[in-house]
């Protein structure tokens, strides 16, 4: 199990949470029906962290189908933290805010 909200305060790390946009569900009809005020979330704002932090806060199973994950991007002042899907899986994921020297990867998928 997983939870989303520790998903993404552990991507922030030291960091502080400056804002989080939240998306729909991979199985909007699935979540519809398990997570409670599901058509309450108020998807595709920007959100502070405080308001944030309540929709994102359940247990799901992260690595086999359907997946019971919402869509999420967060700013901290030095990482985009976000949700990525694989055939087998979801998880959470950062991408440096500025340029930085760093060798990219495709998400996802790695070649080592």
């Amino acid at each position: 199990m997983a939870n989303l909200k520790e998903w993404v305060l552990k991507a922030a790390a030291e960091d502080e949470i400056e804002a989080v946009v939240i998306g729909e569900a991979i199985n909007v009809d699935m979540a519809q029906k398990e997570l409670v005020n599901y058509d309450e979330i108020p998807m595709g704002k920007v959100l502070e962290w405080t308001q944030a932090e309540k929709w994102l806060d359940y247990d799901f199973v992260y690595y086999c189908k359907p997946f019971l994950c919402l869509a999420v991007y967060a700013w901290t002042a030095t990482k985009i933290i976000a949700i990525a899907r694989d055939c087998n899986r979801v998880y959470c994921y950062t991408i440096p805010r500025s340029p930085i020297d760093i060798l990219p990867i495709i998400e996802g998928y790695s070649p080592r």
